[in-house]
């Protein structure tokens, strides 16, 4: 191409001085008009050729722009040829002996396959080296007959590795060239992996026929079946094959106790994925064969069954064994629950005991059933019966008899402790025992009866409360001395068989209807309490005001038998409380009226009171507010150092007369909080008494005006720095387009001037200009000019970057854009601090555009920020940055996800980082307005900034925002 360029160039020169001559010849004198029409033709022809001449020129740029368009596709198939998975070899074909040469081409995969260097590759011969295993003459005769072959080989590297590969060899052809093409792939652990499980499959097949175990399916479509074997070593008549008419003969040898179970699942096999089954058939032999099938179902995409597999297995031993088993075990239930309270069983294997419906009903075990021995003792047992039940029940196991016995203290359903006799029996297992219990608390309650009954008489006499009881019917059977006492200010009748009815008449006689009632509704239940005031008459003309506290007292039969009941006068009790609750009532309106929250706590404080504004701020609707400690309402560590005491510290500890300070709760509100303490008698402390007004909003409109002077101040920082970038830009872009404009002319000028070198070369050999060899000298020029150009390129578009980053976009001119490019412009932004930064930048954007609408310049700013920060977390160059997009489709939004693996930020700080002037890299000059500003950025942008954070193990930064479709 230059040869061709230099020769027009020459011709150029040659028609110019020709055409010198003919504008020399026509001016001299003596000249004719035969000389004139020579040079008129002779011009006509320069003219001619001078345009065959630029023809010829614009033939040469088309062939350079062709060659460049070449040269892009061969690069691009060079990439693939380097980077598919297959290894892949190139060599030529030499048809005429029957021969590969050596390795002309290869690619990455079969470096690593073979272990040899690419160059090394290039020089070995193929057959003689890692393909050494294959009989080469036979794989020759059948690639020159077929022109392409598929073999499994075994290939050797150059470690002397041998590997299982798939090798498939075409030829082709290039001009009047011959080439061998070889692409071979790495089987080797695949067909390892299918070794081991044919061999896996073996020792499944020996495995079930030990086990009895073999399987079988049934295709619903074709209706035909492959039965187990040990099914069909039972049952001869069943085949492979059985027609619709023949199918009922299966189900016909099943036990008529279980068809029902079979054809149940046969009937709804579409509702079923998986089941399983135990059933008995009748063999041929007339005996009994029980057998466990377990399937699954295999529906279509419509959900109808197409196949069934499972596997069956013979159980009938064990079935026959359990079967006995149970048959003798359920003869020694019945026997221990006819003689007995009701049955127990301990499983010792899992360490649980059970208990059924008789022995549950008599001692309540339905509110807590022990979950191990362990935990009845504990819980159950008399602490003094504990160690004799454990020995009792070790015996069991240990000795032939196999049986234990013991008496013993248990918890009944009324929390009382009941005599009884255990015994147990360990089953066949071994592994279990049953036993049952028998009460003994009737012979041993009968000898203490009577001493308790006296016992109980005088303890009531002594008790200055009135105390009565009485039959289910409310006739009073007895009473303690208070009571007669207080029945003399009531009634002058006999009290004993008489009812309240009857003995409170006239004007109590309303009061006496109201209690018989209440009684009778109480043992109609069966069960309860009964507490109730009331007001009555007493026979000076007085007025008493009872409390009465009735309870049903239980029999022996575990049944109610009598009513007993307490009274208490609380005549001057309730007088005291009415004044007092009208006192508090005045005082707690007021209270509740005003906003400011005021709590009374006592010494430990506890809080003993609180206004409703106090109980709306620390405490939600239902929740436990009165009670509570002073740190657990205020959320407060309780381990507190002497300079963080708060107010209600310093008034317990100091005696001062007041205290005040800010305290910032736990739902962040924010309160000026005073605190007052309160004296008893002799001006001893009993507690302080806490106010607490809300400033939240009053602090916060301080924060926020701070916060608008800081922002206002970078605003203007930052719009100064914009217009310096701007005009410095523009500054550079001036000599930066001299340079692009000059280079070009400097190229045109290379390219003219480069001819006259070479002919001054040949002819003068010393001559070597800027000491470079002339051959040399015409590629490395060009190497100058084009890195010079390059960076003039560059230089230009860091600046338009600049320029594009710093200009102001109104807000309204929110346009889609994709975060692709967003991101591109961010990277070559900090190409210097992420290249100071890291060695290990990772970008993973989307093969797609990632479109959403607002302003690019300022997600390019929450970009940049989030990356700084990334940058400033690293400890080391060698920890990684990654930046990559994505989209979430259940939630159409766009992620922008930047991860490092740095030092992490601590959880305490994770939740202020968007929080202004936050930092913790205040000593480095961090001000703590970066993640503040994005986030009212990504707020404008209706996004959101999430971030994840470990301590020493990194960060996982999120910018996420709408997808614009």
């Amino acid at each position: 191409m230059d040869r061709e360029r230099n020769r027009i160039n020459n011709l150029d020169t040659s028609f110019k001085k020709a055409e010198a001559l003919l504008r020399k010849a026509a001016t001299l004198d003596g000249k004719s008009s035969e000389m004139k029409e020579a040079c008129h033709k002779l011009r006509t022809t320069i003219h001619a050729l001078q345009q065959e001449n630029l023809k010829l020129h614009r033939e040469i740029n088309e062939r350079t722009r062709s060659g460049t368009h070449l040269m892009a596709e061969a690069n691009k198939f060079q990439a693939v040829f380097d980077n598919v998975y297959d290894a892949l070899l190139i060599n030529r074909l030499d048809r005429k002996n029957g021969e590969i040469g050596n390795t002309i081409e290869t690619n990455k995969s079969a470096v690593k396959l073979f272990k040899y260097c690419e160059h090394d590759l290039k020089l070995l011969n193929p057959h003689e080296t890692f393909l050494k295993h294959i009989d080469f003459p036979v794989f020759m005769e059948r690639l020159l007959l077929d022109e392409q072959i598929l073999v499994e080989a075994e290939i050797e590297n150059s470690l002397e590795e041998v590997r299982y590969c798939d090798l498939r060899a075409s030829i082709f052809r290039v001009g009047k060239n011959e080439y061998v093409v070889t692409v071979i792939r790495d089987i080797h652990d695949q067909k390892i992996t299918n070794s081991r499980l044919r061999r896996s499959e073996l020792h499944l097949q020996e495995a079930q026929q030990i086990a009895k175990i073999s399987g079988w399916e049934y295709d619903f479509l074709h209706k035909k079946g492959t039965y187990a074997s040990q099914v069909k070593k039972s049952i001869h008549a069943i085949r492979d094959y059985l027609p619709d008419d023949e199918l009922q003969q299966l189900f016909n040898r099943v036990h008529p106790e279980d068809i029902d179970r079979v054809l149940q699942i046969w009937n709804n096999i579409e509702k079923h994925e998986e089941f399983e089954v135990t059933y008995r058939i009748f063999a041929d032999n007339g005996n009994l064969i029980y057998l466990f099938s377990r399937g699954r179902v295999e529906k279509d995409k419509n959900g109808v069954p197409v196949r069934m597999v499972g596997i069956s297995q013979d159980v009938t031993e064990k079935n026959i064994a359990q079967e006995q088993v149970k048959t003798s075990e359920r003869n020694l239930r019945t026997f221990l629950k006819a003689a007995s309270m009701g049955l127990w069983e301990y499983d010792a294997e899992n360490d649980h005991l059970s208990f059924d419906e008789k022995l549950t009903e008599v001692f309540g075990f339905e509110n807590h059933i022990p979950a191990s021995f362990n935990e009845y003792l504990m819980s159950r047992v008399h602490v003094q019966d504990r160690e004799r039940a454990i020995e009792a029940l070790k015996t069991a196991f240990v000795s032939e008899a196999a049986f234990a016995e013991c008496s013993l203290r248990v918890l009944d359903r009324n929390n009382e402790y009941v005599w009884v006799l255990s015994r147990g029996v360990r089953t066949s297992s071994g592994k279990k025992i049953i036993g049952c219990f028998e009460d003994l608390s009737e012979s041993i309650r009968f000898d203490k009866l009577k001493e308790q009954f006296d016992f109980i008489e005088q303890i009531g006499n002594i008790i200055p409360v009135p105390i009565y009881y009485k039959d289910l019917n409310g006739t009073y059977l007895g009473f303690n001395t208070a009571f007669a006492e207080l029945s003399k200010k009531l009634t002058r009748k006999e009290i004993l068989g008489k009812d309240i009815k009857t003995l409170l008449a006239g004007n109590n006689n309303k009061v006496g209807n109201m209690l018989l009632r209440t009684e009778r509704e109480m043992v109609k239940r069966g069960t309860g309490d009964f507490v109730k005031d009331y007001e009555i008459n007493t026979l000076d003309g007085g007025t008493l005001i009872l409390s009465g506290h009735k309870s049903l007292l239980k029999g022996f039969d575990n049944k109610p038998q009598y009513i007993v009941g307490v009274l208490t006068d609380i005549t001057n009790l309730k007088k005291v409380e009415n004044r007092l609750r009208q006192t508090s009532s005045r005082l707690n309106m007021t209270l509740n009226a005003m906003r400011e929250v005021i709590m009374s706590y006592d010494t430990s404080l506890n809080l003993q009171w609180g206004n409703r504004a106090a109980r709306d701020a620390f405490a939600g609707k239902g929740a436990r507010f009165i009670g509570r400690n002073w740190h657990d309402i205020w959320q407060q560590n309780k381990q507190l150092r002497s300079n963080e005491m708060f107010p209600v510290h310093k008034i317990l500890q100091e005696d001062d007369k007041y205290a005040q300070a800010r305290i910032r709760a736990e739902n962040g509100r924010l309160y000026q909080v005073w605190a007052y303490p309160v004296k008893g008698k002799g001006g001893k402390m009993s507690g302080v008494v806490e106010t607490a007004l809300d400033i939240t909003e009053h602090a916060r409109a301080e924060e926020r005006a701070q916060i608008h002077h800081e922002q206002l101040i970078r605003a203007d920082k930052m719009k100064s720095l914009g217009i310096l970038v701007a005009g410095v830009a523009h500054e550079i872009n001036n000599p930066n387009n001299f340079i692009g404009i000059n280079i070009s002319i400097i190229d045109k000028i290379w390219k003219d001037v480069l001819p006259v070198i070479e002919s001054y070369a040949v002819e003068n050999e010393s001559f070597f200009p800027g000491n470079f060899p002339v051959e040399r000298l015409k590629g490395t020029f060009q190497d100058l000019v084009n890195g010079i150009r390059e960076g003039a390129d560059r230089i230009r578009m860091i600046v338009d970057s600049l320029k594009g980053y710093v200009r102001e976009v109104p807000a309204e001119e929110r346009n889609a854009f994709d975060v692709n490019k967003a991101i591109d412009n961010s990277i070559f932004l900090l190409h210097n601090q992420l290249h100071k930064s890291t060695f290990d930048f990772r970008v993973l954007k989307s093969d797609k555009p990632l479109f959403v609408k607002g302003i690019q310049q300022r997600i390019e700013q929450v970009i940049i920020n989030t990356l700084q920060n990334a940058c400033q977390a690293l400890t080391d160059k060698h920890q990684m940055i990654s930046i990559k997009a994505y989209l979430v489709e259940k939630n159409n939004e766009v992620v922008i996800e930047i991860k490092d693996k740095g030092c992490g930020i601590d959880s305490a700080s994770l939740k202020h980082i968007t929080d202004p002037f936050f930092t913790t890299k205040r000593d480095v000059g961090g001000t703590g307005l970066g993640l503040s500003i994005s986030a009212s950025i990504l707020d404008e942008h209706k996004g959101r900034f999430e971030m994840t954070s470990t301590q020493s193990r990194g960060s996982v930064a999120k910018i996420i925002l709408p997808n614009c479709k």
